[in-house]
C-alpha cells in the first residue's frame, strides 16, 4: 500500500461516504498541498478494484444540476489494510525515536 493509498482510506473513513473531490479537499488539508486528480483517480480505482473501497454512482440533484457523481466508501478490507499500514508506520517511529537499525 502507498503513502497515497493510506491517506485516501484514512480520509474515506473519517469523512464517511465521499467523491473524489471531497477526498481530494481532505488529501489537500492533511498534506498541505495540491494533489494531482489524475494520481488521485488512479489510486482511487485501483483500492476500488482491490476491495478496499466500494464506489457507487449517484444521481446528484444539487450544485452539479442533475449530474452523476461516484460516492467511495471503505470496505471492511479497506479497514483491516488502514490499520495494518498505521500498525507498520508506528513500528517504524519507534525504531526511528530510538535509533535502531531495521535488520
Amino acid at each position: 500500500m502507498t503513502n497515497m493509498d493510506a491517506l485516501i482510506l484514512h480520509a474515506v473513513k473519517t469523512r464517511g461516504r465521499s467523491h473524489g473531490l471531497a477526498i481530494a479537499r481532505e488529501l489537500e488539508e492533511i498534506k498541505a498541498k495540491m494533489i494531482s486528480v489524475g494520481a488521485l483517480y488512479k489510486a482511487i480505482r485501483r483500492l476500488e478494484r482491490d476491495g478496499m473501497l466500494l464506489g457507487e454512482w449517484e444521481d446528484d440533484d444539487g450544485a452539479h444540476q442533475g449530474g452523476r457523481r461516484r460516492y467511495y466508501e471503505i470496505t471492511g478490507a479497506g479497514e483491516k489494510a488502514l490499520n495494518e499500514q498505521r500498525a507498520e508506520l508506528r513500528r517504524i517511529g519507534r525504531v526511528l525515536r530510538v535509533g535502531k537499525d531495521f535488520a
